[in-house]
């Protein structure tokens, strides 16, 4: 390409064309012509006002690097295209063809960016000034730029090789984009030396014709800039793709920084479920970003077995951000943690991965089984936690937490379980010693019929308050502190005494059950005291969550966050044994809710981070089987009188319904359930914290009518005979009593033995009146 006619447009020209183009800060070669008559910068064909740059400085050593930026390079039909570098190329038979060059006689290629951009560094070879590969080895050096379509071929501005060049700082960014309550942000990390001492450096966007200035960052002692950030809003300076930052010094003189950083488009994937539709949503892409499709590996260690999920092509708007639908296939090899790409094709092919986890399908059914009501449209505030059930007063109470003037405020209602009206309400007290400000907001609750008391978990406080049952009156608080992470209360009757679990989503510390009692247990003229921690051990092993009692046995039952294990308190020692349940996976958010069937002697778990509900023996821990249910399943209620498991999916959009042997009966349409509680009457209440939070309340029909007119039976389980069920749990239970007397008797522990040998004497009693009912 000797026949060339562009020519440099005169050294103040070029001056002229960088300080518009923002550059101003770029050196420019002095006022001659490039080797062999060529002249730069300056293009031929395409546009003809591609224009590229050297960035660097212009007096560099060899093994360091050039740095370079072109402007303006879009192809026809708004292809975007790869162009190729080579130096010192006058044409293809009179340029470098040294170590620099790859096999197709280029030092590199670089893409160009959907705003016309291309920036890039490469470094100059040891042979460079070699004349045997060389044609212009004594300088001045330059870069070709090539690329189609349509042809393209510019020249830079010229840049000496000086063996005592000054040394330009050494730098690394590393592109991400980070997403909070407070919105995203395009994240630049860097990291640098060679600065002086606590130079101030300014940070410009080179490909930006606007030279923008995206922050300032200040060197340490040692010249060192460390994981420190420039953050730009997304999809706008720093979109998805490839740019140069210059670091531009206080001293002009001195070599600027040259950092290449890649910043990545941000992908969310929410709702993704078997045979639904979820949203797929893109954020810091390029305006005009296209994306043609998105798509799914259900293995990874299979190659080839993608599939699209995607409903038709994504394009972002001006401002980066794109929104599309994604359906997954129904099948069970798509459930779990999968890898889904979304394909850009736009200005031009990119792939940016997510992690997303497929629950169960959302796709409801059984409906026309239930009878549902709930509470009126405003009647309780938003930020609805658990409910609780007094046969006794045939009351239902219900936990709000919430913010009011940035701090944190909670009420308590009590509801008519007939109608779910609300009968009466009290704004939680203030936090002790304060005059305004933050209550101790309700969470969980949990009813003592025998002293018609409520005791609620003042979680934010860690500690927990105890409310008149008739008149919603607070009553006492324990002192702030006294529970850490306060969450679940139950009352047991047949102890009198409440217990309180401490939780934690973290594994540091150690993790506990608090008790205490329910009035004046100990005589001792004060009530509510806190009577002991039931260590559990470290979180990392065992995090206790909610809590399920078989009154009859004594045995309370939690389930761990971190492990395998589920928590056995025996409540009249309040000692605690463990059973191992292979079936919750131990990761993440793990098993969070329990629910216990004394008939079948099985606890039923929810596990949030696998989707599920795990059935187990209650003595041995033998999983029984695994169901998946939906997103978040979070807590669960079990039925004694229509023996139903109801399991709250609160990632998801359903409540699901099984029998005893994990048999789904319904898929019920409630999103965002938070929790599930029996009155022991065949109904359950639920909690929503969907828009407009509401109390549900859903009981199952006697019989159903199908559409079709048809009257089917009602549903029913498939477990064995309940007396014969309830004369093998007694024996279960007498043979572990026996054991406990054996073991207090080798300790010497005299009345621990008086007191089992009391309770094995109503158990026998128990048995005998429970062989006869089974012999009826």
């Amino acid at each position: 390409m000797s026949s060339i006619t562009v020519r440099h447009l005169g050294r103040g020209a070029a001056a002229v064309i960088a300080s518009a183009l923002g550059l101003s800060a770029l050196a420019v070669a002095p006022a001659q012509a490039g080797p062999g008559g060529v002249e730069g910068p300056g293009c031929t064909v395409a546009n003809g006002t591609e224009t590229v740059y050297i960035t660097s400085a212009t007096t560099l050593a060899k093994g360091t690097t050039v740095s370079f930026v072109g402007t303006d390079f879009v192809g026809s039909a708004g292809v975007f295209p790869t162009v190729y570098v080579k130096f010192d190329a006058e044409s293809s038979s009179n340029s470098y063809a040294g170590t620099a060059t790859s096999v197709n006689g280029t030092a590199g290629a670089f893409q160009v960016q959907g705003d016309g951009s291309v920036s890039g560094s490469i470094t100059i070879p040891d042979d460079i000034d070699d004349a045997t590969v060389n044609p212009f080895a004594e300088g001045p050096h330059f870069l070709r730029v090539l690329g189609q379509p349509p042809a393209v071929s510019c020249y830079s501005d010229d840049f000496e090789v000086a063996a005592d060049a000054a040394t330009a700082p050494v730098i690394t960014a590393v592109g991400s984009v980070s997403s909070g309550r407070s919105g995203s942000n395009a994240v630049v990390t860097v990291n640098a030396t060679g600065f002086e001492a606590g130079e101030s450096v300014t940070v410009t966007k080179a490909n930006d014709a606007a030279n923008t200035v995206l922050g300032t960052l200040t060197a340490d002692a040692s010249g060192a800039i460390t994981n420190s950030t420039i953050t730009a809003a997304v999809g706008t300076t720093l979109p998805a793709g490839d740019w140069q930052l210059i670091f531009n010094r206080a001293d002009s003189s001195d070599a600027p920084g040259i950092a290449q950083v890649t910043v990545p488009a941000r992908v969310a994937i929410t709702g993704a479920a078997l045979d639904t539709d979820a949203t797929i949503t893109i954020t810091n892409a390029q305006p005009g970003a296209v994306f043609g499709s998105v798509t799914m590996d259900p293995n990874s260690a299979v190659e080839g077995d993608d599939v699209t999920v995607s409903t038709g092509a994504i394009t972002a708007d001006a401002s980066g951000a794109a929104t599309g639908t994604i359906h997954v296939p129904d099948g069970a090899a798509n459930l779990g943690t999968k890898t889904f790409t979304a394909k850009q094709t736009q200005p031009y092919g990119a792939s940016y991965t997510v992690s997303a986890k497929v629950s169960p399908s959302t796709a409801t059914f059984g409906t026309d089984k239930f009878d549902v009501i709930s509470t009126a449209d405003g009647a309780i505030l938003d930020g609805l936690y658990q409910t609780a059930y007094n046969a006794t007063t045939q009351a239902l109470y219900a936990t709000t937490a919430y913010q009011t003037d940035s701090v944190w405020d909670g009420t308590l209602y009590k509801l008519d379980p007939a109608t779910l009206a609300v009968l009466d309400s009290e704004r939680a007290p203030l936090v002790p010693d304060v005059t305004t400000g933050a209550r101790l907001a309700p969470y969980g609750v949990g009813v003592d019929a025998d002293h018609d008391t409520v005791w609620v978990t003042n979680t934010r406080q860690n500690t927990v308050s105890v409310y008149d049952g008739t008149t919603l009156d607070p009553i006492y608080s324990a002192p702030v502190g006294s529970v850490s992470h306060s969450r679940d209360v139950l009352y047991d009757p047949g102890t009198q005494q409440v217990y309180v679990t401490s939780a934690s989503e973290g594994t540091s510390g150690e993790g506990y059950i608090s008790v205490f009692e329910a009035d004046d247990l100990d005589g001792d003229g004060t009530k509510y005291e806190k009577i002991t921690d039931i260590a559990t051990g470290a979180r990392t092993v065992y995090s206790p969550m909610s809590l399920e009692l078989d009154v009859d046995s004594h045995t309370l039952f939690s389930p761990s966050l971190s492990s395998q294990q589920v928590a056995k308190v025996d409540t009249t020692t309040n000692t605690v044994s463990y059973i191992t349940v292979d079936g919750i996976v131990a990761s993440g958010r793990g098993a969070s809710g329990i629910a216990y069937d004394k008939v079948t002697n099985r606890l039923f778990i929810a596990s949030q981070n696998t989707d599920e509900l795990v059935i187990a023996d209650a003595d041995t821990g033998a999983t029984l089987s695994e169901i998946p249910t939906g997103a978040g399943a979070l807590n669960v209620a079990f039925d004694p009188v229509n023996r139903l498991a109801y399991v709250a999916n609160f990632g998801g959009s359903t409540i699901t319904v099984v029998d005893p042997d994990g048999n789904k009966v319904a898929n019920l349409p409630y999103p965002r359930t938070n929790h599930v509680h029996e009155d022991g009457k065949g109904n359950i209440f639920a909690v929503d914290k969907n828009s407009g939070n509401h109390v549900w309340k859903l009981s199952l029909k006697s019989a159903t009518t199908t559409t079709d007119g048809d009257t089917t039976t009602p549903v029913t389980s498939t477990v064995t005979d309940p007396k014969a069920e309830k004369v093998k749990k007694i024996k279960a239970q007498i043979k572990k009593v026996k054991a406990q007397i054996k073991k207090a008797k080798k300790a010497h522990q005299a009345a621990k033995v008086k007191k089992l040998k009391k309770r094995l004497a109503k158990l026998k009693k128990k048995l005998k009146k429970a062989k006869k009912q089974l012999q009826k």
